[in-house]
């Protein structure tokens, strides 16, 4: 799998920056992450996204 950066990931009052995730699918402006090894979160908030998360309002840069 690809790793990408994620800039920014807001999900209620919780703000995630700049974590690492690999990536699972890629669509145009959006993709699917697969955050079971990024550091940026616990073991509990891993469980609440079920390892996975999406992601919107993406750049070419930001994803090869």
């Amino acid at each position: 799998m690809t790793q990408v950066t994620a800039r920014l990931y807001k999900q209620g009052d919780k703000v995630w920056r700049d974590f690492k995730a690999e990536l699972i699918t890629r669509y145009e402006n959006a993709a699917i992450l697969d955050i079971s090894e990024s550091e940026a979160f616990s073991k509990i908030e891993k469980q609440e996204f079920n390892n996975t998360m999406s992601i919107s309002r993406l750049r070419k840069s930001q994803y090869g």
